[in-house]
């Protein structure tokens, strides 16, 4: 179970970091919501209306392989979002218990990736 919540932080996150990353729409576009980008492509997304609430405390882990510049926009897409404190965990340590839990790298940069998915 805690890796299904995991998992779905993880996805929430990337598409919380995409998003803000995002350029602005100009005033003229349609108003209906779009799918964002995601990469690589899923098979399958769609659009809800619900929300992710981002906890003033976050914890983030990370692998030797984590790239610190995609570091550094998740960082920062969390801090707009709301978070105050990120605490940062490596890998082969276990993360604390926390509302919401960043996973950065793909299971080739972290090895905690590959476990929790």
């Amino acid at each position: 179970m805690d890796s299904f919540i995991n998992l779905r932080c993880v996805a929430a996150a990337l598409l919380l970091a995409l998003g803000l990353a995002a350029p602005a729409a100009p005033a003229s576009a349609d108003p209906r919501q779009t799918v964002p980008e995601v990469w690589p492509t899923p098979q399958k997304i769609t659009v809800g209306h619900g929300r992710l609430l981002v906890p003033d405390r976050v914890v983030e882990v990370v692998g030797p392989g984590t790239d610190p510049s995609a570091r550094k926009v998740v960082e920062a897409a969390l801090k707009a979002a709301g978070a105050d404190r990120i605490t940062k965990v490596d890998a082969g340590d276990r993360p604390p218990p926390s509302d919401l839990t960043v996973y950065l790298g793909g299971p080739g940069e972290n090895s905690a990736t590959a476990r929790t998915l």
